[in-house]
């Protein structure tokens, strides 16, 4: 400050220098040597400055002619010039006159010349002139620089020029005049003194000064071997001169070619000022380090200590408060982004360090700095580069390494640079909400809830209408309605969080909500919370009070809607707008307005007495209960009231008051109360119909019992004003009737109301289990057992009754599920033989595809449709099935914490254990196992379209029920080895029993059915852990997974040895002690499963490769050993679509972890055809023992398939020959693996011979063309490389696969004869791969010069059994002439030949 206000008063004329001087110009009598020679050669020197006769060009030629003409006196002559310029440039007017453009003499000034032949009339200054005269530039130049001094302290004078009419006086800067002249001088000679001496005068000048003679030195610099010395000098200078130079100095360093050592130097002195230096010097300093890094290692270290210094976030907060302060922060913020950005765009090297530093920078350190980098180097043009930039980004959302923080304080800070890459970050959003990962649809809508708060409004007008496009992308229809719920999510908390950003659009988006028509009900519900919050605002916009308006309007027309679909609509947003009245109408007053008890009346009219209308109300409410969070006090109390009144009129009752038996003749009582005696109870649930009810009232009853349980709990935050609903008993028709004997001579009606209230009852059992687990004290989960023990009877006595029964459809429970109405039983139920129309509905109905079902090797075949007869079904169905699941109430996934509970797997047991209540038997784990699978499966299981009945469960985010899933492993595994050691003491204590086969004979009836029992259960906790391994993402995430969990937990399990075991090892080991002591088949195959699952975790948890063999050897070995053992549930379903689907499995298994896939193909090929084919019968005393139980005939093509699948794949894992000098040994190998591939081959086609079955036809012709195309594209040039070298063993395999591609070619003919379209449509591709093998193979001998021993000929069509087609047989063929029994032969020896035909 004290510098500049000097110059402040030099340039008031304080100071002599600071103006013109008065002293005149020297006079012609006094004229220099250096004026009289300037005089000559055609300049005029005036008072107001210097004129020019002629062109400046022509003035230079001049005074080089006037200099050669006296060569010999040039050293004097310099001389005199050289004193008499220094003493005329001691007078400042003169000096400055000299340094300004000069103008060209015209007419009126006394010229004869026509000025008019000149394009311009400004010229060249004089010393300009002079410094391209290189006789005389060291002697300018030396004056030049001796006038620096002079304009230490000033370097600003006032001067009038020619240029300028009048008085008019102008300001320069001498120092820059000076630097100017000699800015644009082609060649200067000793630029290196010259160049110091500018590094001097810098650190005596002023900072503008200084600045300038700093910028000038790259242009002064001709040679490349001067710039490193200069750059060690303006370094120095750094320290020593003028305040403000950084810039200039690391702007002219960049200009250099500096060498690595002293690159380095200063890099790291660069490095130093970066900490230090101010907002405004930063991005010059950044822009010299990225540019100065030679190779790509150097510029990792460089960007590795720049990174903690370019954080946005700190350097937008070290900036002034100001406003003006403020604006020059961000612009220079800015421009340290762009310089960043530019040198990426640029810069391979650059862009490819980014990557690399980014990729090691964990979550603690990821600053808004590193992600606002992360977004540049996605911008870039490169498609190459924008693909690993986007790798990158996704790879760090994946695992969490980018918190929700740091993208707020991103977008919070530095919006304004993020606009200017607006575009590419859009897309980029896009992209992130149309993937399927979770973690990065979350980021996706993060980004633009954070783009609509924070930036400017175009922004927000473009982000919104991308969001638009999402909601608009999915229909109700789709399968994946992902996207558009995420953005209507983003549009949802942006609206609750900061709903005036969206009122200015609000005719916008209220045009693409109210199209519901293509929204499921999720989507419906946050379209009508978002249009409530804009509509219910305290806007005075007349829009906005319009659309009150308009919105009740539409509830009235939604409401009063015959269609179920648009009434359900109408609800949700009556309930949504009540919900958003309530809460703007909390502010002022805590009692409901008239606006709310008007619109809830409305509700109550337009409803009636419609059961189902009701239900969903009900079921909304419970769902708004879940997605708000809290309610309002009024609205709570309000629906409360209500919602307890209708249950109090409608379906409590006293025990002692008989129900009315008007309406039906069958006796009712109080049943299934938690009490001593159900008649000592105050109240009881009614289920019974009447007369009275309308619509079947008992639709709504689950659903207002959890509307009223959800209100309490919000309220009161305990459910202790309802718990006697807990343990009530249950107003239903007396159990004598429930008799299979009794419920057969019902009548229809009858019939249908004993099972409308056992289905009633369940849903209520359900209902309670899973409202009260949610809160459970001791004396609660003993309530909780004994109303599962409930349910279980109940289901028992329903799948015992419901055969009898096959076109009963059960009353509708779930409100929300789309059931299709059906009428109920309208026939007698009776063992009489059905009309041939209603035996075909019947089938039809019984053969319904069901979902997956804890014991899929339980399901029964089809039965063959026949017309006259039809065998109805006897024994009991399971309500786990697509039939009965919909109109069953789905359980809350608390009630699974019931699985902590012990269990008691035998009557000795339970006699242990009287005293304790707290248990659980075989079938109430059945019951929670079974409804857990399902669930588990539609969730973990990738089941794209939810099945009815699971609308809570689709609600919860898949990471939420993986996270459930996990914390209940620790009890599914108790429960595992429990029974797992229950049938290992069985096995011990009855060695006879122990094969599976012996279990129906041997056992009696209780022991058989909780044998069956466990054994389900046994298959439902293996299927649970192998959804739960199998989740996607089970292993992705920051910090511990929840695999590690798994693994940890089972690790501690297993009691290691070893102080630090690998969890995975541990972990397989676990699994296998329960091989010894699976029941079923699909048990069996079930734990191998989850096995492979395990073993497939290992390479990414880095366990040792040798430690992999060996578990794929176990796991190998124990299919082998299953495959070997006699299952009983594989007899008593042979042939069953779903045991060839388990045997398919179980081969599979066997087969893939397999160290030698050939040798185990081979010799499962060999006993399995010993096995089958050994012509003794396996009863005699001769026979053979039998290695694979498991096989017969009749499945044995389930094998075959496998066998050619697994040898195909093998054959297209075999790579290309190699073509160095020192790959004969890998071509050896490979040669090997071929000759392997084709004996397996061959054994595998000649078994068609014996099994000619068009089930082992179809996969011999298409795997088998495969391996065949395979062997063209690397077998044939495998031996065209080795023919010289191994000959014999080429021979050996051409001949081999000569007798393959025969037997094809009969298999082909054989498909033909046949007519079967689904063998006739391999056979074109298999002919024409043959035909192209015998080309390439007349190749190999013509390549080695032995073309004379292959010729082709005519291959007769034969069948599998060899037998000639008569059809196309000549009566003069026979067998000798057929060409195709010419043998392989040596080429090379002369004596032999090689044959093929087609």
């Amino acid at each position: 400050m004290k510098r500049k206000e000097k110059s402040q008063r030099t340039l008031g004329g304080k100071r002599r220098k600071s103006s013109i001087s008065p002293t005149p110009t020297p006079s012609r009598s006094k004229e220099t040597d250096f004026m009289s020679l300037m005089s000559k050669v055609g300049f005029k020197f005036e008072e107001n400055g210097n004129k020019m006769v002629t062109n400046s060009t022509v003035v230079q030629r001049k005074l080089l002619e006037h200099l050669n003409k006296n060569s010999d006196a040039m050293i004097d002559l310099k001389k005199s010039i050289s004193s008499s310029m220094t003493e005329n440039f001691e007078n400042e007017q003169f000096f400055v006159h000299c340094l300004l453009p000069t103008e060209l003499v015209t007419v009126e000034d006394g010229l004869d010349m026509d000025s008019s032949q000149f394009s311009n009339n400004i010229q060249d200054s004089l010393v300009k002139v002079l410094l391209r005269c290189e006789p005389l530039q060291s002697i300018v130049i030396e004056a030049l620089l001796q006038k620096f001094p002079n304009y230490t302290d000033n370097e600003n004078v006032q001067v009038k020029s020619l240029m300028h009419q009048g008085n008019v006086q102008s300001i320069v800067n001498i120092p820059r005049l000076i630097l100017n002249q000699l800015r644009w001088v082609n060649v200067i000679h000793n630029a290196v003194s010259i160049a110091d001496h500018l590094i001097e005068m810098a650190s005596l000048m002023q900072s503008a000064a200084a600045c300038d003679m700093i910028c000038f030195l790259p242009d002064l610099l001709v040679s490349d071997n001067d710039h490193s010395e200069i750059a060690t000098s303006l370094c120095n200078l750094l320290s020593s001169g003028p305040e403000n130079i950084t810039p200039a100095v690391f702007d002219a360093l960049a200009n250099l070619v500096i060498s690595d050592s002293v690159a380095k130097d200063i890099q790291e002195i660069a490095l130093a000022n970066l900490t230090t230096a101010e907002l405004k010097d930063i991005p010059i300093i950044v822009k010299y380090l990225l540019k100065s890094t030679l190779n790509t290692q150097s510029t990792k270290e460089v960007i590795s200590s720049l990174r903690p210094n370019i954080d946005f976030s700190v350097l937008s907060q070290s900036s002034s408060s100001s406003e003006e302060d403020a604006a020059s922060s961000k612009s220079n913020i800015t421009l340290i982004a762009d310089v960043l950005f530019s040198a990426m765009k640029f810069h391979s090297n650059v862009f490819s360090a980014w990557i690399a530093v980014l990729e090691k920078i964990d979550k603690p350190q990821f600053n808004v700095g590193d992600l606002v980098t992360l977004f540049l180097l996605c911008d870039v043009q490169n498609t190459t580069h924008k693909k690993n930039a986007l790798t990158l980004l996704h790879n760090k959302l994946k695992s969490g390494q980018i918190s929700d923080k740091v993208f707020t304080s991103t977008f919070t800070t530095c919006s304004y640079i993020l606009e200017a890459h607006f575009k590419s970050i859009s897309k980029i959003t896009q992209g992130l909400v149309w993937n399927s990962n979770p973690q990065l649809k979350e980021a996706g809508a993060l980004m633009y809830k954070l783009s609509l708060l924070h930036m400017e409004p175009y922004y927000k007008q473009e982000t919104l209408g991308y969001i638009i496009e999402h909601i608009s992308a999915t229909s109700a229809s789709s399968v994946n309605t992902s996207e558009a719920d995420t953005a209507l999510d983003v549009l949802r908390e942006v609206a609750q969080v900061e709903v005036d950003i969206l009122l200015p659009y609000a005719s916008y988006i209220s045009d693409s909500l109210t199209n519901m028509d293509i929204m499921n009900l999720s989507q419906v519900r946050k379209s009508y919370r978002i249009l409530c919050y804009m509509a219910f605002t305290d806007s005075t916009d007349a829009f906005i009070l319009g659309m009150k308006d308009e919105l009740q309007m539409m509830l009235r027309k939604q409401l009063t809607n015959l269609s179920e679909r648009y009434q359900h609509v109408g609800i949700i947003g009556c309930l949504t707008s009540l919900i958003a009245m309530s809460q703007s109408n909390t502010k002022k007053d805590s009692s409901p307005s008239t606006d709310i008890q008007s619109l809830f009346k409305t509700l109550n009219y337009l409803l009636g007495n419609q059961a189902h209308s009701w239900s969903l109300f009900y079921d909304e409410i419970c769902i708004a209960c879940k997605s708000y969070g809290k309610l309002p006090g009024q609205l709570i109390k309000l629906l409360n009231k209500h919602a307890q009144e209708k249950l109090q009129l409608l379906f409590v009752t006293d025990c002692d008051q008989q129900a009315s038996t008007s309406s039906h003749s069958l006796e009712t009582s109080c049943r299934f109360g938690l009490s001593s005696d159900d008649k000592d109870s105050d109240m009881a649930v009614n289920l019974i119909p009447n007369a009275a009810r309308i619509n079947d009232q008992s639709v709504m009853l689950c659903s207002l019992f959890q509307a009223i349980a959800s209100l309490e709990k919000m309220s009161k935050g305990s459910l202790d004003n309802i718990d006697a609903l807990q343990c009530c008993p249950l107003v239903m028709f007396n159990s004598k009737y429930e008799e299979k004997a009794v419920f057969r001579s019902l009548n229809n009606e009858q019939a249908t109301q004993i099972l409308d209230c056992l289905f009633a009852s369940i849903n209520w059992i359900r209902e309670v289990l899973g409202i009260f687990s949610m809160d459970c004290d001791e004396e609660a989960e003993n309530n909780i057992l004994l109303r599962l023990k409930n349910a279980c009877e109940i289901q028992s006595t329903l799948e015992h009754l419901l055969p009898t029964a096959p076109t009963y459809t059960p009353p509708c429970s779930n409100s929300n599920s789309v059931v299709n109405s059906a009428p109920k039983m309208n026939q007698t139920i009776s063992s009489k033989s059905q009309s041939s129309s209603s035996t075909q509905k019947l089938q039809k109905t019984l053969n319904q595809t069901d979902l997956p079902t804890p014991s899929a090797a339980k399901k029964s075949p089809k039965p063959a449709k026949k017309k006259s007869t039809v065998v109805l079904p006897t024994s009991s169905v399971s309500l786990f099935t697509s039939k009965y699941i919909p109109y069953l109430r789905e359980l809350n996934k608390e009630v699974f914490f019931l699985l902590k509970h012990p269990l008691l797997c035998n009557q000795s047991e339970a006699e242990k254990s009287v005293s304790e209540q707290n248990h659980l038997e075989p079938q109430h784990l059945l019951f929670l196992l079974t409804d857990l699978n399902f669930k588990l499966h539609y969730r973990l299981g990738g089941s794209k379209a939810p099945p009815n009945g699971l609308e809570r469960l689709s609600e919860c985010p898949v990471h939420e029920v993986a996270k459930f899933a996990v914390k209940l492993v620790p009890n599914l595994c108790i429960h595992l080895e429990k029974i797992s050691n229950h049938f290992k003491k069985r096995n011990i204590s009855n060695p006879s029993q122990a094969s599976n086969t012996s279990m129906s004979s041997t056992h009696s009836g209780e022991n058989l059915k909780q044998f069956e029992q466990l054994s389900k259960c046994y298959e439902c906790l293996l299927e649970i852990l192998v959804e739960i391994f199998d989740y996607r993402d089970i292993d992705e995430g920051s910090g511990e997974t929840l695999l590690d969990g798994i693994l940890a937990h089972i690790t501690n399990k297993s009691k290691p040895k070893h102080k630090k075991p690998d969890p995975v090892v541990k972990t397989f080991i676990y699994t296998k002690h329960f091989v010894d002591t699976v029941p079923t088949f699909n048990a069996a195959c079930t734990l191998l499963k989850l096995s492979s699952s395990i073993l497939g975790f290992a390479p990414d948890k880095e366990v040792p490769e040798t430690k992999c063999k060996d578990m794929a050897e176990s796991l190998s070995g124990c299919a082998v050993g299953f495959l070997q053992q006699e299952w009983s549930d594989l007899q008593s379903a042979a042939g069953s679509q779903s045991n060839h689907k388990l045997l398919a499995t179980m081969f599979n298994l066997h087969l893939e972890p397999s160290p030698d896939v050939l040798e185990s193909i081979e010799t499962f090929l060999q006993n399995s055809l010993t096995q089958l084919l050994g012509g003794i019968p396996p009863d005699s005393e001769e026979a053979e023992p039998i290695e694979y139980k498991c096989i017969n005939k009749s499945n044995y093509f389930v094998f075959y398939k496998g066998m050619m699948e697994a040898l195909a794949t093998f054959s297209s894992q075999i790579s290309p020959p190699s073509n160095k000098s020192n790959s004969d040994s890998e071509n050896a190998k490979l040669l090997v693996n071929w000759s392997e591939v084709v004996k397996v081959l061959d054994l595998l086609i000649r078994v068609l011979k014996s099994f000619p079955m068009r089930v082992m036809l179809a996969p011999a012709l298409k795997h088998a063309r495969i391996i065949v195309e395979r062997f063209i594209k690397t077998g044939i040039p495998l031996c065209e490389a080795m023919f010289r070298t191994h000959q014999d063993e080429i021979i050996a395999l051409l001949k081999r696969i000569q007798q393959v591609t025969r037997q094809l070619q009969n298999a082909a003919c054989h498909a033909k004869l046949s007519k079967d379209t689904m063998l006739t449509n391999h056979v074109p591709a298999l002919r024409r791969c043959l035909e192209s093998f015998i080309f390439r193979v007349k190749g190999i001998f013509v390549l080695h010069n032995c073309h004379e021993a292959f010729w082709l000929g005519n291959l007769k069509n034969k069948n599998l059994k060899g037998e000639v087609i008569l059809t196309q047989a000549a009566p003069s063929d026979s067998d000798d002439d057929d060409p195709s029994d010419v043998t392989v032969t040596h080429p090379l020896r002369g004596e032999e030949s090689y044959s093929e035909s087609y």
